[in-house]
């Protein structure tokens, strides 16, 4: 396999590539250090203000996620997984532990719950929504299914903190081979890469690998 730096992939190693193959190259296996702007930083504290109140290392929850207060507090009594860390074999159908050196891909379920048949799955959100978004979704229907074999669905949202607006898709155990088939595909693509072209467009303003920002890029 060509880069093998870049596995275990994630979906953030993938969600960047299918962006610009340049910026994964930069980051991921140049390693040029970036910065973590002002919205990254506010998602993490919003993300770690939810966790925490889930884990009950919190009694209250951050003021901006009050859109979601009522969602919250409603899934931390039913005994959640939070930060669910899972790695994947080639297959992506098989887990294995997270350091195995057969891990190709690994994910990390921000939260989820299991009813007999049927699981759950919660991803918290600050900005905008992006398409992208229900690819990402589908790949957590893929982990919840795998994590819980007795389940024959799972439902996964995405709830936008600052959209007030939440975003649900069904998958079920007959689409997981399916599923895995389409994200090996794409990881292939990733991993037989040779140039790692960059990708113009609306994206390049906030790159820090922009040439505009001085960065090492050099067609934006």
């Amino acid at each position: 396999m060509r880069n093998a730096s870049l596995f275990p992939a994630s979906y953030s190693k993938l969600s960047t590539y299918e962006t610009c193959a340049a910026k994964v190259k930069f980051r991921y296996i140049e390693k040029v250090p970036s910065k973590k702007g002002p919205a990254a930083e506010r998602g993490t504290q919003l993300h770690s203000s939810i966790e925490g109140y889930l884990l009950g290392e919190k009694t209250t929850l951050h003021r901006e996620v009050a859109s979601i207060k009522s969602v919250v507090m409603r899934v931390a009594k039913l005994q959640p997984v939070i930060e669910q860390k899972m790695a994947l074999k080639h297959d992506l159908l098989t887990p294995v532990d997270w350091k195995s050196p057969e891990a190709h891909f690994r994910l990390v379920i921000d939260c989820a719950y299991t009813e007999p048949t049927k699981a759950y799955v919660q991803e918290w959100k600050s900005g905008k929504v992006y398409e992208d978004h229900a690819s990402q979704r589908r790949i957590y229907g893929m982990g919840a299914l795998i994590l819980w074999p007795n389940a024959t669905e799972a439902e996964v949202t995405t709830y936008y903190i600052d959209q007030k607006h939440n975003e649900p898709l069904l998958v079920t155990r007959p689409e997981l081979t399916l599923m895995a088939w389409q994200l090996q595909q794409r990881l292939e693509k990733m991993a037989e890469d040779k140039w790692f072209a960059p990708r113009p467009g609306k994206y390049c303003f906030w790159c820090d690998y922009s040439k505009r920002k001085g960065g090492p890029c050099k067609i934006a």
